[in-house]
């Protein structure tokens, strides 16, 4: 016997009279979220409506479908939420019975990792913010511009360069940020350098790595936040007043304010496992070296599509909820990893970021890194801005140069490039960016 769901036939109803596509995403709803008798008129209706544009009425769907829907005169928005509110909590009991089970079965960490995953799957459903009067919401918007004003136009935690900083205002709460470049370009340097930063100013960094185990890292920042070259750090071979030093300073640093937490991929392997340790350590910001390595929460990899989109939708959740920003790498460049030059132009493209566009779509920022062999010999490296998403249009530094020389450790901005271009969020389907006269 087919099941009858009232509430879901209300839904369905509602949907048809208010001629309104968005209520189902806007109420993160879909055919899943109701039962027997609802979801064959709503996924009728849905076909319906994809075929022809229009909505059908009520006798039409009992006629195709059999199945007769009710008279409606609740806002469609409250019905809506009654749907998503019973769909939420069933999805919440069937987890916590399977988290339950394995705590039964002694199995305490496959239970955390069930929690973690399912407040990352179950967060887009929480209830939707309440919309914002403009009018009444207008003190608070000056409040928010004599703060941007006083921080001099710097609303989130500073880069180590100020064009960067022009560019996305610094590393901003909430958003999720990308840095891709080719293989040995220097995206795990890159991250070291601003973690170092972020803790000179007093900052508690989580510093995650996927391509390598903690005391690799480690040794990176130790490089960079005493100014020792990598190479004798490493071999145990440094010039007795540089051991010194270095000595020195890292008795001194146990004093200082804040901190790196490192972690590796023996402690990482999904997004949740980050969420989680946010939530215990409490940074000020996240840096991941290596996002493409992620599992997805059925344990694919991103090598798959459908476990790309997942793995990044995750972390743009993940960034939303814990309100940090959240600084992720991933790789540029073909299958094959050619590390060929730019073509034709002194631009890197946003489409090249390897294993799904969504790396491109979701992020606030995507940041480029390119070196190629006329660079490396002069100890630089380009930055290019390849997206942002609040682009102003205006007064933005889309490609400059850094000194990337490891030695010295030293990573100081160097200058905008003769030439360069404004991504347009707008236009990211088509050319992405529109072309500077000068820069």
């Amino acid at each position: 016997m087919a099941v009858s769901d009232y509430i879901g036939k209300r839904l369905v109803s509602v949907l048809i009279s208010g001629d309104d596509i968005s209520l189902l995403p806007k109420h993160s709803l879909d055919e899943t979220d109701v039962l027997g008798d609802a979801r064959t008129s709503l996924t009728w209706v849905i076909e319906y409506f994809r075929e022809h544009g229009s909505w059908p009425d009520r006798d039409m769907v009992a006629e195709s479908t059999g199945v007769d829907l009710p008279i409606e005169d609740k806002p469609a928005d409250y019905v809506a939420n009654l749907v998503r509110e019973r769909s939420l909590a069933k999805r919440l009991e069937q987890t916590a019975t399977a988290i339950a089970k394995q705590i039964e079965a002694r199995n305490p960490d496959e239970a955390l990792k069930l929690m973690g995953d399912a407040s990352l799957a179950l967060r887009s459903r929480a209830k939707v913010e309440t919309p914002t009067s403009f009018r009444e919401s207008g003190p608070d918007r000056i409040k928010a511009y004599d703060d941007l004003k006083e921080a001099g136009g710097l609303i989130g935690l500073p880069t180590p360069w100020e064009r960067l900083n022009v560019n996305i205002g610094g590393w901003c709460d909430g958003t999720l940020n990308v840095i891709t470049a080719m293989q040995n370009t220097g995206k795990s340097w890159f991250c070291c350098y601003c973690a170092d930063h972020a803790l000179d100013l007093g900052k508690k960094v989580l510093m995650v790595t996927l391509e390598m185990d903690i005391p690799r890292i480690g040794k990176r920042i130790e490089a960079i936040r005493y100014k020792v070259p990598y190479g004798r750090l490493r071999g145990g071979d440094m010039e007795p007043e540089t051991e010194d030093e270095w000595r020195r300073r890292i008795l001194k640093d146990r004093e200082g304010v804040g901190d790196i937490i490192l972690a590796d991929k023996k402690m990482v392997q999904r997004v949740s496992d980050v969420l989680f340790m946010v939530m215990d350590y409490k940074p000020d910001i996240v840096f991941i070296d290596g996002g493409y390595r992620f599992s997805s929460r059925g344990g694919g990899g991103a090598g798959e599509w459908a476990n790309t989109v997942e793995i990044v939708n995750d972390l743009q959740i993940a960034a939303e909820v814990t309100q940090v920003p959240w600084v992720v790498t991933t790789q540029q460049g073909d299958a094959n990893e050619t590390g060929k030059r730019k073509k034709g132009d002194s631009k890197m493209h946003a489409w090249g970021v390897r294993y799904g566009k969504e790396w491109v779509i979701n992020p606030d920022n995507v940041i480029g890194l390119y070196a190629d062999e006329d660079l490396r010999l002069t100890k630089s490296l380009e930055i290019h801005q390849l997206k942002t998403r609040d682009a102003t249009g205006d007064a933005m530094h889309s490609e400059f140069t850094i000194s990337w020389d490891l030695n010295r450790m030293d990573f100081s901005e160097l200058g905008a490039l003769e030439t360069g271009s404004i991504p347009v969020e707008d236009d990211l389907f088509g050319s992405g960016e529109v072309m500077l006269e000068d820069a």
